[in-house]
């Protein structure tokens, strides 16, 4: 007699189906943003061409000449010229002039006043002076001779390079 007494127990079983289409609406959701910030990533990052950087381009393109067999001729003049043509358009791109009208005693004097340029500039001036002996008056090399000039030049690359990205940083200065 106590069942008048006892309330009726109420359902507590679980609408499946709801889950289940609440479950796929948010993963739908879900999917879409996904979809819209990946696209949008894409055409953030397909703005243009890459402009390779100054020494970047030097680089490729005395590895270039290194891979053709220039540096393995019996006539090494033309070689000397395509590293010293690199180089020039390298310190003119670099430095922001036009090195490639100038003679080495020009592309000196515009170097010298550069900051820090005290550091690389001796060095630069005897790779010059090496190539300007080769070039134009004949000056006889060895393959051998001709390899460390090439990488004299990477050297000078990557030391200047160096020097810009330490010029690109910003400076702290001490307070007293």
């Amino acid at each position: 007699m106590l069942a008048p007494f006892i309330a009726p127990i109420p359902d507590l079983s679980r609408d499946w189906n709801a889950i289940g289409v609440a479950s796929l609406g948010v993963l739908l959701v879900l999917g879409a943003l996904t979809w819209l910030l990946r696209r949008r990533a894409r055409r953030n990052t397909h703005k243009g061409p890459q402009v390779p950087s100054s020494h970047e381009e030097a680089l490729a393109a005395l590895l270039a000449i290194e891979s053709s067999g220039s540096l393995d001729a019996t006539d090494l003049k033309p070689a000397f010229g395509e590293i010293s043509e690199v180089f020039q358009c390298y310190i003119g791109r670099r430095f922001g002039f036009d090195a490639m009208d100038k003679t080495s005693p020009e592309i000196l004097s515009r170097l010298a006043s550069v900051p820090g340029s005290h550091q690389w500039s001796t060095a630069v001036n005897h790779w010059l002076t090496q190539c300007d002996l080769v070039k134009f008056a004949g000056a006889s090399v060895s393959a051998t001779d001709a390899k460390k000039t090439l990488v004299t030049a990477r050297i000078l690359i990557e030391r200047t390079k160096e020097d810009a990205m330490a010029q690109a940083r910003p400076r702290v200065v001490a307070r007293a």
